[in-house]
């Protein structure tokens, strides 16, 4: 399961300031790490379930295609830069993510810090998907 959640700006003139996350959100939490991931346009990044870790995402600059597999379908979310959308991503979700534009960067804040046993992953081919191919 996922949420998508239009986050607040607040316009400068000295340049934009762009809310993230606060204590008194629905989305935190609590805080376990916070990190920054590449998305290379056309590379892809899947799959993934998190057992208890809940991923509160944006996407930071570029454009980047998450895919979540919700009751036996997939579902595509195409996330700008410019959206300004909060992406939460509930535990027990499988989900990719692939680079759609330049310079895709993600940011995660994540409720804990990673853990290679609280995580499964299977390969990008292990789900019948199709991925945009360059």
């Amino acid at each position: 399961m996922y949420t998508l959640k239009k986050l607040h700006n607040v316009s400068m003139p000295a340049g934009d300031i762009r809310k993230f996350i606060k204590l008194s959100d629905k989305e935190f939490n609590g805080f376990g790490e916070v990190y920054f991931s590449y998305a290379n346009n056309g590379y892809i990044k899947a799959w993934k379930k998190h057992k208890e870790m809940i991923m509160n995402v944006l996407v930071i600059s570029g454009e980047v295609k998450f895919v979540f597999l919700v009751n036996d379908k997939f579902k595509e979310l195409i996330i700008k830069c410019s959206d300004n959308n909060l992406l939460t991503v509930y535990p027990n979700t499988w989900f990719g993510f692939e680079g759609v534009g330049k310079d895709n960067l993600i940011c995660n804040f994540a409720n804990l810090e990673h853990s290679e046993d609280e995580l499964e992953r299977k390969d990008v081919s292990d789900f019948e998907y199709k991925w945009r191919i360059e």
